[in-house]
Formats: structure tokens, sequence, C-alpha cells
């Protein structure tokens, strides 16, 4: 999971920079447009390269969990982006939300009654994977939400180029990067909760700090901040993944060696038979 991270990490590191210095010198279309041929190249691999690890099957569409599914989280996203433009108490804006939240309450509803979910939502009473499920959720919304709105700081209020609101982001990204396999070898040697504690700890303060920025803050102060809530993710995002999908495998082989035929039963529906 380490080095998953590793992969995971690398465009976070040299996206900021590299777009900022395309957007600096060329037009900002480019971001789009160059990356045709980059998906071009991953078709071309994935055709060649990419194999099933099953046997394909032929599985019946759930028409309602797809639209449910859909729309219920496309009125949602919607919704909430409206609100940023027409305020919290807009009729429009809070119809979005209501019904994308009931489509979607909807949806997982169906799914714990089907006997063939398409989404298995039964994965949740595993204690320890669903707290590192929402854990993630957390520090993910965290980490993009520094990687949107401080360029927005840097720039709109601070005046700086887009390139050096990158290289800014850079050192940050860098450190979560190479952090990400050692967090994994450290999770190896002394398990998830030491790494979430510190790493939680260090996340909350940093962005904490963050609320306190203001318009005479120094450049350097933010790169260093910026730098160590990065620091503070990498010890938690990789390992709490992990401690998420280590139980879920432990609650699979336990329930494999002591109900052979519920074991059979229960992968055939989640398609891990």
């Amino acid at each position: 999971m380490g080095l998953f991270g590793l992969a995971m990490m690398f465009a976070p590191a040299v996206g900021p920079t590299l777009s900022g210095w395309i957007v600096q010198n060329y037009d900002w279309h480019l971001l789009f447009s160059g990356m045709v041929p980059f998906g071009v190249i991953v078709l071309v691999i994935a055709f060649f390269k990419l194999k099933n690890i099953e046997e394909p099957k032929n599985i019946k569409l759930d028409y309602f969990g797809t639209f449910s599914s859909l729309a219920g989280v496309g009125l949602l996203l919607y919704g909430l982006t409206e609100a940023g433009t027409k305020g919290w108490t807009d009729i429009a804006v809070l119809a979005y939300i209501v019904i994308g939240l009931v489509l979607i309450v909807a949806f997982v509803l169906q799914r714990l009654k089907s006997e063939n979910p398409m989404l298995d939502m039964r994965v949740f009473r595993y204690s320890i994977f669903s707290l590192s499920t929402i854990i993630n959720v957390f520090v993910t919304a965290s980490m993009f939400a520094g990687m949107i709105l401080l360029p927005i700081y840097l720039q709109n209020l601070r005046g700086f180029t887009p390139l050096e609101s990158g290289l800014l982001m850079l050192p940050g990204a860098l450190i979560m990067m190479v952090m990400s396999p050692v967090s994994g070898i450290l999770f190896d040697r002394i398990g998830p909760r030491p790494l979430a504690i510190v790493g939680m700890i260090i996340t909350t303060v940093t962005t904490f700090e963050f609320t306190h920025l203001t318009v005479d803050t120094s450049y350097s102060f933010i790169l260093i901040l910026y730098m160590v809530r990065y620091f503070g993710m990498s010890l938690l995002m990789m390992p709490i993944m992990t401690a998420g999908m280590n139980q879920r495998r432990k609650a699979w082989a336990s329930t494999a060696r002591r109900c052979p035929t519920r074991f059979a039963k229960s992968a055939a529906r989640s398609g891990q038979a």
C-alpha cells in the first residue's frame, strides 16, 4: 500500500508546479489538450498489458442502483457547488441537496437488501474498516481543500505567479510521496495506532494554523507549514487505509475457516469467488 501511495502521490507532487509553469507561459487550454497524448498511451498499454484476473461474468445491470447512485451523487455535488454562488437558503440549492440525499439513501437501502449488490454496503459492519474510511474522507478532503484554496490565496490575495504558487506546493507533495512507502514500513513494524495519532495531531495543528494566514504571512512560513502538514498526512493515509483493508481480509479468512459454505456464498455475491 505504501508503494501504491508512492505512485498516487507523484501527480500531486509535480502537477501544481508543472501546471503553474504552463499557465504562466502558455495557453491554459494546454492543461487539458496536453493530456490527450497521455490518455492514448495509457489506452495502448492497457490494451496489451491489462488482463482479467477472473473470468468475465454475465452480470445484469442494476438500473435502479445505477440511476440512484449517479443522480444522487450528481445532484448533491451540484447543490453544494451552487450553494457557494446562490447561498445555502436558495430553494433550488436545497432541492438539489435534498433530492440527492434521498436518492443516495435509497441506493444504500437497496444495496443492503439486495442478494447481489452492485456495491456491497455490508462491509461497513466492520468497525475498523468504517473508522478508517471516515478518517480518510476527512484527510482527503483536507488535502484537496489545501491544494485548491492555497493557490487562490497566493495568486489572488498575495500576487504570486502561478509558477511561484506551484513551487510552494512542490516540497510538501514530494515529502508525502517519499514518506508513503516509509509509512508503510513503519506500519509493518509498529502498527497503525501510533502513526494515526501522531499524523492526526500534526495534520490538525497545521490545518488550524492555515486559518490564521494573513496578507503579511511570509512565503517561507507558508512553505514550511505546508510541508509539515503533508508530512502529517503521509503518516495517516496509507496506514489507515491498510488497517481497514486488513480487518476485511482477516474477516474473510476467518469466515472461510469456520464456515466454508457461507464463505463461498458471500464470495460469489461479491464477485470474489
